[in-house]
């Protein structure tokens, strides 16, 4: 990457693969469990998520609990993954560092939500894939 107010050619950083080691780094406590997330890991082991329809029907039902149970550490792993577009790089930066909590995080996850229809088929796979394997 070159900026035009430096000498230094540096290697451009990856925020979504630096929030999520800031975040589990910072991470004291394991993930809340929920009985309402039990269907879904049960339908991730079987691998019933590789119909992207599944998978998106999944993701619906998951992020609504997960932004109640758990919003930030949801947020974090679904913009690490590429969920969210970059302008969220700064709020994930302040989740990750606990500068920020639950209402950001879920600005997040609402916007996630809104987009489910849109995803790809194999990012709708991935995204309900390291969901599942976070919270299991």
């Amino acid at each position: 990457m070159e900026d035009s107010d430096s000498v230094e050619v540096r290697e451009a950083r990856d925020h979504r693969q630096l929030v999520l080691e800031r975040w589990r780094q910072r991470r004291n406590k394991p993930a809340p469990q929920d009985e309402r997330l039990t269907r879904i890991r049960e339908d991730v082991k079987r691998d019933r998520h590789h119909d992207h329809r599944h998978a998106k029907m999944l993701l619906r039902i998951a992020i609504p609990v997960l932004a109640e149970v758990a919003p930030v550490p949801a947020a974090i792993i679904l913009f690490a993954h590429g969920a969210v577009a970059m302008h969220h790089a700064y709020r994930a930066h302040q989740l990750a560092n606990e500068v920020a909590g639950s209402d950001e995080a879920r600005l997040i996850l609402d916007e996630i939500h809104d987009t489910i229809d849109d995803l790809e088929p194999e990012k709708a796979r991935v995204l309900i894939e390291q969901l599942m394997h976070e919270y299991e």
